[in-house]
């Protein structure tokens, strides 16, 4: 008997960017959506004084329940990403530089978890600068090494 896992990810498009979520994820939806968002502000693909949807539209688009776009849009004003007018709605702000930064140590967190997973494959140091190095060009000229 062969077991089979779906995956299922969401792709909405906003702000010239898209919007990834993953369903199977260990992270929760609103954490996912949180952290769209401050990343599509920090790169600028969002400026202050854009306007998000609203939380019933963003929920329908990406079939999750208004709540948890709603707890979503509330974690990104406390972070100071966002802030809300009533009558309104929710547009961008500038984030503080201490929330820029925090977001910049998660994905630091995120990418030492990949660095140790490879360690543990028993590559050796220069292998991993090698591949992230080769990343790194990818990234920056377009190209794959």
């Amino acid at each position: 008997m062969t077991s089979q896992i779906y995956c299922t990810i969401i792709l909405i498009q906003y702000g010239g960017e898209n919007i990834k979520i993953d369903y199977h994820s260990n992270v929760p939806v609103y954490k996912q959506i949180v952290h769209e968002f401050e990343d599509m502000i920090i790169s600028g693909a969002l400026k202050p004084g854009d306007f998000l949807p609203s939380v019933r539209t963003l929920a329908q688009e990406l079939n999750v329940n208004p709540n948890t776009v709603a707890k979503a849009f509330f974690v990104l004003q406390s972070n100071g990403f966002i802030d809300s007018k009533a009558g309104i709605g929710n547009y961008v702000i500038k984030p503080p530089p201490s929330s820029v930064d925090k977001r910049l140590n998660e994905l630091m967190d995120e990418m030492r978890s990949l660095v140790l997973k490879m360690k543990s494959f028993n590559l050796s140091k220069e292998e991993v600068i090698k591949k992230i190095s080769e990343l790194i060009e990818e990234a920056y000229d377009g190209e794959s090494s």
